[in-house]
């Protein structure tokens, strides 16, 4: 009994990946032109994202500044009282709209210089109280 099992999922095997070479072989061609399709489109597309990408950076550079009225960017590490906070993400609301709050989020460093705990969103108004140290 266990070996007619056996035997019975090997032929099923055999099928299944008969049907699916068959299947793969018939659609490779439209395969083909979805993939070059979407090639094309995204091609067509990146130049408009680039733009998009730019419009926000000239935006988030403008309103979260730090005391010196630096931009605060990702990446940088700025501090409130000697305790220092890494920038992880810089983004705007949007919901239908830009909502116009834009924020970033950082990260406390620790004693030891990890950077540990929560991840605490500082806006416009909060930025002011920091300064960028680099």
């Amino acid at each position: 009994f266990m070996t007619e099992r056996r035997k019975d999922a090997e032929i099923l095997t055999e099928k299944v990946d008969e049907l699916l070479k068959l299947r793969d072989d018939s659609t490779r061609s439209i395969s083909i032109e979805i993939n070059r399709l979407l090639e094309e489109r995204r091609k067509m597309i990146e130049p408009f994202q680039k733009k998009i990408e730019e419009l926000k950076d000239e935006y988030l550079d403008k309103y979260l500044k730090d005391s010196s009225d630096n931009p605060v960017r990702v990446g940088d590490v700025i501090a409130k009282n000697s305790v220092k906070y890494k920038v992880l993400d810089r983004y705007q609301q949007k919901f239908f709209s830009y909502l116009g709050n834009p924020r970033v989020e950082v990260k406390k460093y620790n004693k030891y210089g990890e950077l540990k705990g929560v991840i605490i969103s500082l806006y416009s108004e909060d930025l002011k109280n920091y300064t960028k140290v680099y």
